[in-house]
């Protein structure tokens, strides 16, 4: 399933996206309490992925997207001392 509204987290390697979207989730769910709707966690998505492709058919004016920003050089030290 696509979805199209909604908070919306694109999670990139290596930059604290696991935390964020710890963040993401507690985040939603306290939207949805606020809002008195039911939070189901399996409509709570955060992809590694081309974000053009996973959200593309978002509806902008229901929805939030957002992401993270690392130091691209940081970045690929990271990403080669944890996979090797």
């Amino acid at each position: 399933e696509t979805l199209t509204t909604g908070l919306m987290f694109a999670k990139p390697k290596k930059v604290g996206g696991s935390t964020a979207a710890g963040v993401h989730i507690r985040i939603a769910r306290n939207i949805a309490d606020r809002l008195g709707k039911n939070f189901a966690l399996c409509k709570s998505r955060w992809h590694h992925g081309y974000t053009s492709q996973v959200f593309r058919g978002r509806n902008v004016s229901e929805s939030l997207l957002w992401t993270l920003l690392r130091d691209p050089t940081s970045r690929e030290i990271s990403q080669f001392y944890h996979f090797s």
